[in-house]
């Protein structure tokens, strides 16, 4: 749960991406609970 991870990680999804997407690893979550946190917390920083 690293919540400092900058924008433009090649494992993170786009942010206009609102749908459960495959992560390289084959783990399927929803962008909306994992990347969504970094998207609201980054502009916070």
């Amino acid at each position: 749960m690293a919540a400092e991870v900058p924008s433009g990680r090649p494992d993170l999804p786009p942010p206009q991406k609102h749908d459960t997407v495959q992560r390289p690893g084959g783990e399927s979550f929803d962008p909306v609970r994992t990347a969504g946190l970094h998207i609201v917390r980054l502009p916070s920083l």
